[in-house]
């Protein structure tokens, strides 16, 4: 699982290059940042990048995600 989406498209480039199958799941967040009077300064969306690769993928997979 990654926010950066670059780290994310070279993992998913990397899976596709050696044909393995993976689907992506988005996980989106809405973070508040306080000030110090307890008051909400600003609001911002989060975005989570998580690859999904089947059981028999998951080793082979890892392997290519090290190199």
């Amino acid at each position: 699982m990654t926010q950066d989406i670059e780290k994310y498209s070279k993992v998913r480039g990397k899976l596709i290059e050696n044909n393995i199958a993976a689907r992506t799941k988005f996980i989106n967040q809405k973070v508040s940042d306080w000030g110090g009077t307890g008051y909400r300064q600003s609001a911002r969306m989060l975005t989570k990048y998580e690859v999904l690769v089947k059981k028999e993928d998951f080793y082979k997979a890892q392997q290519i995600i090290r190199l």
